[in-house]
């Protein structure tokens, strides 16, 4: 199986074999083969014999010599796009029909759902991750700041300013940051 990443590269998640991982790795390090066709157009591929293939020869030639001889290919289509794609390889020519390519659309349909649902799970916890270390920045920011009124014996404006503002930006540092250095060292007075 081959993902498309976040950034639009492909990986193998999973291989059947060496050979098969190692196939699918000369086709992103040449930029050509049958399941990067599959991605970028979202149809299904059948390769009967990779010593006859014509369409992506440097790709064909480098894999021969595995044992490898016909690929099937099909996307995995959701509704924003190519997930990625199930290919199966074998080691024989001609391994694949249209009954073949028929079930592998069947399994690709089901396995999309479960690709784009683990997706979604991901993009949630990044997201939730994100919200509690912004939550864990605004409580450190509302510390230091309260650090500073009681010290210094100042307004929160006046705390926001120091805080935020001057001491952060002599410090060439962020407010989080500064708002760390305040807490652990008591320092903090304002810059002259």
């Amino acid at each position: 199986m081959t993902l498309a990443g976040h950034n639009g590269d492909p990986a193998t998640t999973a291989a059947s074999s060496a050979a098969v991982r190692e196939a699918d790795a000369l086709q992103y390090s040449l930029r050509e083969g049958p399941c990067l066709t599959v991605l970028a157009k979202g149809s299904p591929v059948r390769v009967d014999d990779v010593t006859t293939e014509r369409r992506w020869p440097r790709w064909c030639a480098a894999v021969s010599g595995s044992g490898l001889r016909s690929v099937l290919t099909t996307p995995l289509l959701a509704a924003d796009g190519c997930l990625g794609a199930i290919k199966i390889y074998a080691t024989t020519p001609r391994a694949f029909g249209p009954a073949d390519e028929h079930a592998m659309a069947e399994f690709a349909t089901r396995a999309t759902v479960l690709v784009a649902q683990a997706r979604e799970h991901e993009r949630a916890s990044v997201l939730s991750e994100r919200f509690r270390r912004t939550l864990r920045d605004r409580d450190t920011i509302t510390m230091a700041r309260g650090f500073l009124m009681a010290r210094e014996g100042i307004d929160q404006p006046t705390a926001s300013e120091w805080l935020l503002l001057s001491l952060a930006r002599a410090q060439g540092r962020s407010p989080v940051q500064t708002a760390v250095g305040i807490l652990a060292s008591g320092e903090g007075a304002p810059p002259a």
